[in-house]
């Protein structure tokens, strides 16, 4: 089985969000690709987004609902700061960091452009690499919480294979988090050790009080997940 078949099959586990059938809502909203339930998108006083490259849909949204919520980015994409740039030349009021998450912050690391677009970076070389590289800075979430407290309602991360360590961090930290949204990317590093990992993180959020969705089914070989706070 290949993996996108494995990642098709790692998405029936769990119930789809309300969104995924157009003809039943229960109070959720979805943005782009992502699905929250509108009381506490609504609600939320404080959005951590990791991830943004050229797409920033999502926020919009959540900021379109919600006028005085914080809303944080951080990705040092170039893309990124002109993405949100322009989104703030309307009005949205989004705080942008040019860093890239990792769990020990204040690194130099190369990041690597895995498309021609230059949309998409990563932190792990991809095998027989040619295309753009450029350096950056890290940081955590503990040194993020060090700055902004711990009051974050909502967490959507899109780090291109980095998705382990910041849902292990979220639960280290024991933030009061209420929702997470991850694309969890299966493709970089040894396939099966992904999945594994995936199902270890998994079951340390149901542990933790979560109920877990599947967010949408993908054509890639990556699986988006929806954490809920009981």
């Amino acid at each position: 089985m290949d993996i996108s078949e494995r990642c098709r099959q790692y998405e029936k586990k769990f119930p789809f969000v309300p969104t995924a059938d157009t003809d039943r809502k229960d109070g959720w909203t979805k943005y782009k690709q992502y699905s929250t339930p509108d009381q506490i998108r609504k609600n939320a006083k404080m959005f951590w987004n990791f991830g943004v490259s050229r797409e920033i849909r999502y926020e919009l949204g959540c900021r379109r609902d919600n006028r005085t919520a914080k809303i944080f980015t951080w990705d040092p994409t170039p893309l990124s700061q002109v993405t949100v740039d322009s989104a703030n030349g309307g009005g949205y009021d989004i705080v942008h960091t040019n860093k890239a998450y990792d769990s020990e912050s204040g690194k130099i690391l190369k990041f690597y452009a895995i498309n021609e677009s230059k949309k998409c970076y990563q932190l792990d070389p991809p095998t027989d690499f040619t295309g753009d590289v450029i350096e950056v800075e890290t940081i955590n979430l503990k040194d993020i919480v060090a700055e902004h407290g711990t009051a974050v309602d909502i967490i959507k991360l899109d780090i291109e294979g980095r998705w382990f360590e910041m849902l292990s961090e979220i639960l280290d930290l024991n933030l009061p988090v209420k929702c997470v949204l991850v694309e969890c990317e299966m493709y970089i590093g040894d396939t099966d050790q992904q999945f594994a990992r995936l199902d270890s993180i998994v079951e340390r959020y149901f542990t933790a009080g979560f109920k877990v969705f599947t967010n949408r089914v993908t054509k890639g070989k990556c699986v988006e997940l929806c954490f809920l706070r009981n």
